[in-house]
């Protein structure tokens, strides 16, 4: 859920806007006009494409990364392994794109 959370963030800090507020939110609600369980991370995945037109596809893809909590290793902090994986494809590249600004 950190990963997740972490590409909302994200998300957030580049466009300037909140998740709730994209065109696409109220279409992955509930006929109520209610969240779901599954509202924001569907909201995440339609977000996270109009990162690699605004921003380049290493920036994207550490976000598509994080949304989809797509990684080798079993999400868990505890582990070296899964950490190393964090850093060198989540914290490293995020420092290249930075440095750019």
């Amino acid at each position: 859920m950190a990963m997740f959370t972490l590409s909302v963030i994200l998300l957030h800090l580049l466009f300037q806007e909140q998740i709730d507020d994209q065109p696409y939110y109220k279409a992955h609600c509930n006929s109520d006009g209610s969240a779901n369980d599954m509202t924001l991370w569907l909201v995440a995945q339609e977000w996270q494409k109009e990162v690699e037109l605004t921003h380049g596809p290493e920036l994207a893809e550490v976000i598509s990364r994080c949304v989809n909590v797509n990684f080798a290793d079993t999400p868990d902090f505890g582990k070296v392994d899964f950490v190393h994986e964090v850093l060198t494809s989540v914290v490293q590249p995020l420092e290249q794109y930075v440095r750019i600004f």
